[in-house]
């Protein structure tokens, strides 16, 4: 099971992490897995995109996408992480056996 926990910690500063492993088909093959990573991936691209501050963090323990905006740059954050949220929240509703968001 794929678990993602998110936090809005103030305006501009949010946490994702995920951790585990959805098993809903072999390795290299799972599309649940790669829609939970594609939307990590393309939420850190954003950032990148718009030398917003970020840690990213992809390791066998799991995944952690933590950015703190400037002032100038909290919306574009916060819009960022409120569309990944939706599209994990979308993928928990969808396959929850395999995700918990």
């Amino acid at each position: 099971m794929i678990n993602i926990a998110y936090s809005q910690l103030e305006k501009g500063e949010h946490i994702i992490t995920v951790d585990g492993h959805a098993q809903y088909a072999p390795p290299g093959q799972d599309i649940v897995c790669a829609g939970v990573s594609a939307l990590a991936y393309a939420a850190a691209a954003a950032l990148e995109q718009r030398a917003v501050h970020f840690i990213f963090q992809d390791d066998e323990s799991g995944l952690t996408l933590h950015a703190r905006a400037s002032e100038e740059n909290a919306d574009f954050v916060d819009g960022v992480f409120s569309t990944a949220s939706a599209g994990f929240d979308m993928i928990a509703e969808q396959y929850p056996d395999y995700v918990t968001f």
